[in-house]
């Protein structure tokens, strides 16, 4: 047997065992393709089935969700999207919280009602009022939607 017979018949069993640990780990990597592809499409099914609101501010009945959503879906459906609102504040608002929980709240209103532009001016006719005096709007104020801790929106008329 010459030195080259021999190397290829010992080389026999290492390539024979290489090709085996090659196609194990095709397979096994294909398999946990398969298990990955079916959570993907699960997540992806879960997805569609949301809506547009769902998506952008968290699903209805999610006790952690502030502004209440119910009062921004339906400013949202109200507000024409070239309006200006204005966000105002009472004095009685969350007061131990003080102006972090307002500057955040109405940072969030101002891109999550885009393209409605926010505004201070008094002459905006669209309101949100965080525990306000009707007084403090400059007019009448109808309000439209309302939540148990304090939310009003509404139109100031007059």
């Amino acid at each position: 047997m010459t030195a080259g017979a021999a190397t290829r018949s010992a080389l026999g069993p290492v390539r024979l065992g290489v090709v085996l640990t090659v196609v194990a780990a095709a397979v096994l990597a294909f398999t946990g393709l398969v298990d990955a592809l079916g959570d993907f499409d699960a997540r992806a099914d879960h997805n569609a089935s949301l809506s547009d609101l769902d998506r952008r501010y968290g699903v209805q009945g999610s006790p952690d969700l502030w502004p209440p959503r119910e009062v921004i879906e339906d400013a949202l459906a109200t507000i024409p999207e070239n309006a200006t609102y204005r966000v105002v504040f009472g004095p009685e608002w969350r007061a131990g919280e003080t102006r972090w929980t307002n500057e955040l709240t109405a940072g969030f209103l101002r891109y999550f009602m885009f393209p409605r532009i926010q505004t201070s001016s008094t002459s905006a006719q669209w309101v949100l009022c965080f525990a306000c005096a009707d007084s403090a709007l400059g007019g009448r104020f109808r309000v439209l939607s309302e939540s148990d801790d304090g939310l009003r929106f509404g139109r100031v008329e007059g």
